[in-house]
């Protein structure tokens, strides 16, 4: 597919000024800029990414209100129970609740939903447990700002309800003794996105120093927690969130949680650096399968568990159900793409909305697949249910949630953000669904936003690559959404020697400017003749990799894309 290339444009007396005041390289301070830096305090504080940069919790709206709830609930021994999501964000957040809050009572119970039979979000069977159980305390986890029903069910029976939650409310709020939620209106928190388990932990935050004055030294621990849920939930690794990877990611490196070993053990990364890639790809996924395959009171366990041999037994399981997960994904991806080629027209449909008798656990992720391939708005919906359960996932420019969300007469229920969504629509209604999401589409998106975009950071020279580059270029991690890894560009380049071809769809060449010559590897790049680029001046756009190979350090080229300039 056709990829556009966009060379960021920036501030370039702002650029000059950040590489001057803090010794930079004008390649990452043409990054700082591009990617919102505003001054050198700012700089400064992306750079060092310290915890003292930890904004305070009183600034969220609700947690004052929360806190003293819950001391309440603490001081009279009620029956708490902690709600949450299913996915890893959800499952982490109410680890991280639990743990804290089981340093001061025994009266505590988490309830995951069955996303198969309950669904996502808070529902009435838990809220039914809830009645059973004689909880007086509900606190959500990553979900509830939806829950309108729910909430005043329980408000019925004498259940206080606390919503910690990071998704966009709809028009109105649920009836809850309190909300925490940056995106709620009037909350002037000066972050907004936080993931579910970044909300509890600035909750943990405000109610610890209620307790304790070092409440910061008892946390600390516990930000492996935080760092799996904000990288495996795919928001901006930005500000707090940028804070909770870098720390989170040195804490899981010596994490002494018997469950997150045996993970990492199963994982086969226990003699690696566990990066951002490595929750994103390997952890996140096997915490992730139990959920969408219906149980995630294991994931829950393994968090929570000090026994080593459950540690192991759980973690195995998550192994074998990721392992599961997997096959049903591409018997999944393989029946879609079917569908697509028989019945989706491109010139009519901007969005690619599709329906089948699939598991609806694993809907999102093959709309992601979907999406990295045809590059359009993607939603599958699961046809197994009397209601049909869907979920998408969205391009640069189109606002999922808010297209969706004009689509909303169609739908049961709906809920999502820019890029991912969730919906309950009944199976007659959803050629309807079809036709007006498209119609938004079109207003929206333009042919060009049907093509992905290379954002490119810097242009450089192949003289201007070096080990000093690279070393400063660290600097930038950890690496994820709205913080990726940099991509540069250089032209006038051509090839030394034939291209080799390498195992999984692998391209290695030799580039150079006449001056300097450098490996050059890329996967997957597609609509490129590589036997055509001989004899030709390309265009590169890559990412320097430091390398070793028996002992000697080099610099490898990781290659995005290549454009023939002749």
């Amino acid at each position: 597919m056709r990829k556009r290339w966009k060379i960021k444009q920036i501030d370039e007396e702002l650029k000059e000024r950040l590489s001057r005041s803090l010794n930079l390289h004008p390649a990452v301070s043409r990054i700082l800029v591009a990617r919102g830096i505003r001054c050198e305090d700012e700089a400064r504080r992306f750079l060092e990414a310290d915890l003292s940069y930890l904004h305070s919790p009183s600034k969220l709206k609700g947690i004052d209100k929360a806190v003293k709830r819950i001391k309440k609930a603490l001081d009279k021994k009620e029956k708490i129970l902690i709600y949450g999501d299913y996915d890893v964000d959800g499952i982490t957040g109410v680890s991280l609740l639990y743990t804290i809050l089981n340093k001061f009572t025994d009266n505590l119970t988490c309830y995951i939903p069955n996303r198969l039979e309950e669904g996502y979000g808070l529902n009435k069977e838990a809220c039914a447990f809830a009645k059973e159980k004689k909880i007086s305390l509900l606190i959500t986890v990553d979900c509830g700002i939806s829950g309108y029903d729910e909430v005043d069910y329980l408000n019925s029976h004498n259940i206080d309800t606390i919503i910690t939650d990071h998704h966009q409310p709809q028009d109105r709020l649920p009836k809850a003794y309190s909300i925490i939620d940056p995106y709620q209106p009037g909350c002037d928190y000066p972050f907004k996105d936080l993931a579910g388990v970044g909300v509890v932990f600035k909750l943990a935050q405000s109610l610890l120093s209620e307790f304790m004055d070092d409440a910061h030294i008892y946390l600390m621990p516990h930000l492996d927690l935080v760092a799996l849920g904000t990288i495996s939930d795919v928001v901006p690794i930005l500000d707090e969130n940028r804070i909770f990877v870098k720390y989170g990611l040195r804490q899981l490196n010596q994490t002494q949680k018997v469950g997150l070993k045996s993970l990492i053990k199963i994982s086969r990364l226990h003699n690696r650096t566990i990066s951002s890639s490595h929750i994103g790809y390997i952890l996140g996924p096997r915490i992730n399968a139990a959920g969408r395959l219906g149980d995630a009171d294991a994931p829950l366990r393994l968090l929570l568990t000090e026994d080593e041999n459950e540690a192991e037994a759980l973690a195995k399981l998550l192994d074998d159900g990721n392992r599961h997960r997997q096959k049903i994904q591409e018997e999944t991806l393989k029946e879609a793409l079917g569908l697509i080629e028989k019945e989706i027209n491109f010139k009519d449909y901007r969005v690619i909305v599709l329906d089948g008798d699939w598991h609806p656990g694993v809907m999102g992720i093959v709309a992601s697949r979907i999406v990295e391939r045809f590059y359009r708005p993607t939603i599958l919906i699961s046809t197994r249910e009397d209601v049909a359960r869907g979920s998408g996932r969205s391009i640069d420019n189109f606002h999922l949630f808010e297209a969706i969300k004009k689509c909303s007469l169609c739908l049961e229920s709906f809920g999502g953000h820019k890029k991912a969504c969730g919906i309950r629509i009944l199976k007659d209604n959803i050629s309807r669904f079809r036709d007006m999401l498209n119609e938004q589409a079109h207003k929206t998106l333009s042919t060009d936003d049907l093509f992905p975009t290379i954002e490119i950071d810097s242009e450089l020279s192949l003289g201007e690559i070096d080990i000093n580059l690279l070393n400063e270029l660290d600097r930038l991690l950890p690496y994820g959404t709205s913080n990726p890894e940099p991509i540069f560009s250089s032209s006038n380049l051509y090839l030394k020697g034939e291209p080799v071809f390498l195992k999984k769809d692998g391209i290695k060449l030799l580039v150079t400017d006449g001056k300097i010559t450098y490996e050059a590897v890329g996967f997957s790049i597609g609509g490129v003749d590589f036997h055509s680029l001989r004899g030709r001046n390309i265009s590169l756009a890559y990412t320097p990799t430091l390398k070793n190979f028996e002992g000697r350090d080099y610099i490898t080229l990781n290659i995005k894309d290549i454009k023939i300039e002749n």
